[in-house]
């Protein structure tokens, strides 16, 4: 992340887009650091202020909208394409630095932004958060 900020002019927006293996904190804070915005598939249920996990927080926020995406056909399990409705819920959390983590540049706390999508109907673990 730190070379493409270097590498793109400041009036061009960057969003990097992590799936699982961007799941940590160190990554979000030198992010902010840099002014980056990032999307990431979160694998770690991380504690937010409130004494709550952040996955909880989402299963229990409101419903903020509705797309409908096309699903390509998945031969494997016998699926074929189908369009699906899917809903969003977001949430403004704060999650804490690991207590593990001691260096002095990264941030104590952030503010992020937390999304949660799953199939309209199906509110389960397997949406994507």
């Amino acid at each position: 992340m730190n070379e493409i900020h270097q590498r793109v002019a400041e009036d061009i927006p960057v969003l990097t887009v992590c799936d699982r293996e961007g799941d940590f904190y160190e990554f979000f804070s030198n992010a902010a650091d840099l002014g980056e915005n990032f999307l990431i598939r979160l694998v770690q249920n991380r504690m937010v202020d409130d004494g709550k996990k952040i996955f909880h927080e989402l299963h229990q926020s409101p419903v903020a909208g509705s797309m409908v995406v096309r699903m390509g056909r998945n031969p494997k399990e016998h699926i074929p394409a189908r369009n699906v409705k899917m809903d969003y819920h977001y949430k403004e959390v704060v999650v804490h630095c690991p207590k593990r983590r001691t260096e002095k540049h990264i941030r104590e706390k952030l503010v992020l932004t937390a999304i949660y999508v799953h199939e309209s109907g199906k509110k389960e673990p397997n949406g994507f958060c």
